[in-house]
């Protein structure tokens, strides 16, 4: 018997909040610009070979492949403008979660030559990026604060699981691959501010969207049953958080 099944997903969403003109803009209140980007992606996949003849020489293979991103571009930004206004308050949020399930069973009890062979490999990648910018020549001219904040929420929930029962071999393998490199930055870049009575908050977070501190939480596991005495079993897990976070 044999059984493979692949769970490809990908969520890449852009939201953005901004002012981008050449000309010149009086407001007589408070500027504000918010962008929000709450992004999901769940995987699932799994697969089953199952031999019930005992008396009879039989194999059974397994697969499961469960691959995920998560991308997109949250931006509050002012590029070019002459602006005056009070106050300006710019706010990127960006959250995402990646939650990822794969797992192959295989079954092959033949006495004498039943082979089980399972395998799950989970992959899984988020590339979240979270600006508040100001730049481009901007020339503001406030009266009060200008407050740029960036802040970005990820996770990862991986779970890769194999099982294999062969009445000759019996042969497990799992492996699972988390990559976390978001960006978040607030800045003011080639622009100029200035104040009355005020001045420049600037605020730049990476996180975990919930009270946990853990940004990936992986679990591979692997198991290889053999009546004959010929059983293995292995996994492989990696994880990488390689974020740029600046203000």
């Amino acid at each position: 018997g044999y059984g493979d099944f692949s769970s490809p997903a990908g969520v890449s969403d852009n939201a953005r909040a901004f002012i981008r003109t050449q000309g010149q803009v009086n407001a007589t209140g408070s500027v504000n610009l918010e962008a929000i980007n709450s992004m999901t992606v769940a995987g699932l996949s799994g697969s089953a070979a199952v031999n019930t003849d005992p008396t009879k020489s039989n194999t059974g293979i397994a697969g499961a492949l469960s691959i995920n991103t998560l991308a997109g571009t949250t931006e509050a930004y002012v590029g070019q403008v002459q602006l005056t206004a009070p106050s300006l308050g710019m706010i990127a949020s960006g959250s995402g979660m990646i939650i990822s399930l794969s797992a192959g069973v295989a079954t092959a009890p033949g006495t004498d030559k039943g082979t089980a062979v399972s395998g799950s490999v989970s992959a899984n990648n988020s590339t979240m990026s979270t600006v508040a910018d100001i730049s481009e020549s901007a020339s503001l001219r406030l009266s009060g604060d200008a407050n740029l904040t960036a802040a970005t929420n990820s996770l990862i929930v991986s779970v890769a699981g194999a099982v294999s029962y062969g009445g000759k071999k019996g042969i497990g393998a799992a492996i699972a691959v988390n990559k976390i490199t978001d960006t978040t930055r607030a800045s003011v870049k080639n622009s100029s501010i200035s104040f009355s009575n005020g001045g420049l908050g600037l605020s730049a977070t990476s996180d975990n969207p919930g009270d946990g501190r853990a940004r990936i939480v992986s679990l591979a596991g692997a198991v290889g049953l053999s009546t004959g005495g010929n059983a293995a079993s292995g996994m492989l897990g990696v994880n990488q958080i390689a974020n740029t976070t600046e203000a």
